[in-house]
């Protein structure tokens, strides 16, 4: 069963990840960051109360989503803003930064992880402590971060060349065209 979860929540991140870096561009960063640590949420509340296979497979549905949603979107997110302030010279100092930040990150959950094992409380409540850390993630993510965005300046062209139809969505952006196509 395991490797079945795997490959369910692995494929769910292949399919969305182009669609939702898009979906990202449409709709904005800041609310695909928080619509996917809902999925997330959703993913870990239904692992702590699942008691059979089938709630399993749609909790890797939800983190296939959630993760998707979530990959680049607050990086994106920080690095439109750090480009605005310091300009486009400073990219790679700035995406230093934020690999630098994401690593003190993932090894302070891996050893707050490790403590939560070895003082033997189960994984019920480590996984009730995860979905109130996502929590107080949603409310600060929604408080803290701030993304100018104007729906308006969004348009949508289709056409179509022998069997393949194709939008290209542009979103102007002060000097800058965002342009993505999606062939359907």
């Amino acid at each position: 069963n395991l490797a079945i979860f795997i490959a369910i929540y692995s494929l769910t991140v292949i399919v969305l990840e182009v669609p939702s870096g898009m979906l990202a561009d449409i709709m904005g960063r800041k609310r695909i960051f928080i619509l996917s640590h809902v999925f997330l949420i959703m993913y870990y509340m239904t692992i702590l109360f699942s008691n059979s296979a089938l709630p399993l497979v749609f909790a890797n549905l939800f983190h296939g989503v959630g993760r998707a949603f979530g990959s680049g979107s607050l990086e994106a997110l920080l690095i439109d803003k750090a480009i605005e302030k310091q300009g486009e010279d400073n990219i790679k100092r700035i995406n230093s930064q934020i690999l630098v930040l994401n690593s003190i990150a993932l090894a302070l959950g891996a050893i707050l992880g490790g403590i939560f094992g070895t003082v033997g409380t189960g994984y019920r409540v480590l996984l009730a402590c995860i979905i109130v850390m996502e929590i107080i993630l949603l409310i600060i993510s929604g408080i803290i971060i701030k993304e100018k965005w104007d729906a308006t300046n969004i348009t949508v062209k289709s056409n179509i060349t022998g069997n393949i139809r194709s939008r290209t969505f542009y979103r102007d952006n002060k000097d800058s065209i965002y342009r993505i196509t999606v062939i359907i």
